[in-house]
Formats: C-alpha cells, structure tokens, sequence
C-alpha cells in the first residue's frame, strides 16, 4: 500500500509525506521522483523504515517536488528503487501533480 499527503507549503514549495507498507525488506529503499509530464532529471529521495508490524515494514519520507517554471501544476512519478537498482517487485505507480508556488 502507498499514501502520499499534502504537508505544510513553505518557502521551498509544498511538502509531501510519502509512506509505503510493503512486506519487502530492502537495504536500502528509495523513491526517485522524476517528471512524469516532461523530464527534469531525477530526485531520489531515501525511505526510512519507521515500524514493523506482523511481516509488513512502513517506510516513510518527507519531500518537496522540484519546482517547474513552466509548468508549476505538472505530473510526477515515484519509482522505487534498491540503491542504484529498479524494483520491479513493487505493484505500483505512483503518479501525482505537483501544486504551484502560491497555491
């Protein structure tokens, strides 16, 4: 399961709180944001695990979108991976719209 929520919006944009429970265990576990909509590059971001519960882990982050000029609503999508390597373990994709400065 994922959720992705809407934090506090800052100076540096708007805040997301990633969280995925998954019965999967890697070392290390990140989430690379990369523009859905138009290609700016890639963002990873590391998941820490913040509890275990009967075989399910929770691994959770914190993040701010980069910021698009020219399109400050775009699309983004949240690949998971194994330190450099992709997980096609995962069942999901992850696909939200970035919200603009101001809004």
């Amino acid at each position: 399961m994922a959720e992705l929520e809407r934090g506090k919006s800052g100076e540096q944009g708007q805040e997301y709180l990633l969280r995925i429970h998954t019965s999967y265990d890697p070392d290390r576990f990140l989430a690379v944001l990369k523009g859905e909509s138009m290609y700016l590059g890639e963002y990873p971001v590391p998941l820490s695990r913040t509890e275990t519960d009967a075989g399910i882990h929770v691994w959770q982050a914190t993040f701010v979108a980069p910021f698009c000029t020219t399109d400050p609503d775009m699309l983004w999508r949240i690949d998971f991976q194994q330190s450099n390597n992709d997980l096609d373990e995962l069942p999901v994709k992850l696909v939200f719209q970035g919200v603009g400065r101001g809004a």
